[in-house]
């Protein structure tokens, strides 16, 4: 029975060997080649990961959006023409045809002191002929207005839409990387605990090979007793090896892949570690939360520009066969003025023609609810200031505690590296040596089999801590601005 039990142990331990073989060769020999193919393997499987990842396709599309938003702002906020036919009526009667026709145009540009140009004609055919009437050229333009702003402040808003849609795309690509690495660190630290159990569960049966040697009866407190921990160890690494090959399955699933390949044991990106600067002598402009919080403010002082209340006009234009003057030709200019709920409108209309009087227009209104809100909305407009200068203060300190935290993460996986790989080499060192001793009778198998497990443990912890590297780069990326 004992016998059996060793037997199945060791089978065990040498699946888990055959299944990480590959990796202690690439870890062992340090092939160039093997080097070069992981990378690549890590290239591909991260491709699919990536192309798997939903987020990243919903965010694509949110880029495409911006880009079509930007391209209605400069449309929206470019020169526009009208034109229009005007209400057109025909009719006939005995002595032919009858029209009407009111065509206009009209040509704008909001970001030329929102200027304007309107055309526009009344012409009608009857009996007595053809004859047009209200010939109208007449042109406006902001003396004093929010138009020009409005339409800027469009643009400025679209572009960073699309910006931040575009830095949300590339944020997601690497956060998505860092889950990679995440779910393959998950594999490899179960890789450890099967090493681990399955350790305990050789020991537990030497152990009772030692008691069975020692005369204690199968029956005894003692040997059943430690039968059944040895038991329990076995179950306990048959368990967790089941959970690991689950987590294989499901990392290649992930990763685009149709079944379980070789994984990948060699990270090329864990070099850049040591040629990082430190997180703290880095420009804090570029601190996204910094970076973001100062946008927040530069919009706002240009929307609360733009969102004055005071605002002055100019008009003119010219009629020909001006009804109100007997038909004949005209000009007109006038001003318009709007602040806070008050309206002013005035203007005046000359006839060309000495013999006529000009004419004057003149309009005021107040509205009291708007006058009174403007008063509100300048108080708010200064408290919305004072929380925009806040946030800049929070982004600030924010960017201190986190250089601290990074700068301090670094010197401790710098640290951790090059312990690992010292306590690495040892045991690698030490599972060589035994493996001598062992096949020259100097020590037995269990001093053997616990050397390798050591050695394999101590490889896999270098993995862990370059996984730890790889995703502490990707964090100090994140926190950066990518224009």
């Amino acid at each position: 029975m004992l016998n059996r039990k060793k037997t199945n142990a060791i089978h065990i331990m040498l699946l888990f060997f055959l299944f990480c073989t590959h990796s202690l060769c690439a870890l062992n020999n340090n092939d160039n080649d093997n080097s070069d193919k992981n990378n690549d393997d890590i290239q591909i499987l991260l491709s699919g990961y990536l192309e798997n990842d939903i987020t990243l396709k919903e965010l694509a599309i949110q880029v495409r959006q911006a880009e079509i938003g930007m391209q209605r702002s400069k449309i929206q906020n470019g020169i526009s023409l009208d034109l229009s036919t005007g209400q057109f009526f025909i009719s006939t009667n005995d002595s032919g045809s009858v029209f009407s026709v009111s065509p206009n145009a009209k040509i704008s540009a909001p970001l030329l002191n929102n200027s304007s140009i309107s055309l526009s004609a009344d012409a009608d055919n009857n009996e007595d002929g053809t004859n047009l009437e209200n010939i109208k050229a007449t042109f406006s333009t902001a003396i004093i207005g929010n138009g020009v702003k409005k339409a800027r402040l469009a643009k400025i808003k679209a572009a960073r839409v699309l910006q931040e849609a575009e830095r949300a795309l590339h944020k997601r690509s690497k956060e998505a990387e860092k889950d990679f690495y995440t779910a393959l660190g998950s594999v490899y630290e179960s890789a450890v605990s099967v090493l681990t159990l399955e350790d305990d569960a050789y020991t537990k049966d030497i152990e009772l090979q030692s008691v069975k040697i020692q005369g204690y009866d199968s029956m005894s407190v003692r040997y059943r007793t430690v039968q059944l921990e040895a038991q329990s160890k076995r179950r306990e690494a048959l368990m967790q090896r089941r959970e690991m090959d689950r987590k294989v399955l499901e990392f290649f699933k992930d990763c685009g892949a149709p079944e379980a390949q070789t994984l990948p044991v060699v990270f090329d990106d864990v070099s850049g570690l040591d040629d990082l600067a430190d997180f703290s002598s880095l420009q804090q402009n570029n601190f996204t939360d910094i970076e973001s919080a100062k946008w927040n403010h530069y919009i706002g002082k240009l929307t609360r520009k733009a969102d004055k209340t005071f605002e002055l006009s100019a008009l003119g234009g010219i009629t020909l066969n001006n009804r109100n003057f007997n038909k004949t030709t005209s000009a007109n200019a006038g001003l318009a003025l709007s602040s806070a709920g008050v309206n002013v409108t005035t203007a005046i209309e000359i006839p060309l023609e000495s013999a006529k009087k000009p004419g004057f227009t003149f309009s005021v209104g107040l509205n009291l609810n708007n006058l009174r809100l403007s008063f509100l909305d300048k108080k708010d407009k200064l408290l919305t200031e004072e929380s925009e200068l806040l946030a800049i203060a929070k982004a600030e300190k924010k960017w201190s505690d986190t250089a601290f935290t990074m700068d301090t993460t670094r010197t401790t996986l710098l640290w951790e590296k090059q312990e690992r790989a010292e306590e690495a080499d040892l045991y690698k060192k030490l599972a060589a040596d035994t493996t001598e001793y062992f096949k020259n009778g100097i020590v037995n198998e269990s001093d053997y089999k616990n050397a390798l497990s050591n050695a394999q443990r101590a490889q896999y912890q270098c993995l862990l801590t370059d996984i730890k590297i790889v995703k502490h780069l990707i964090d100090y990326s994140l926190y950066f601005t990518e224009e």
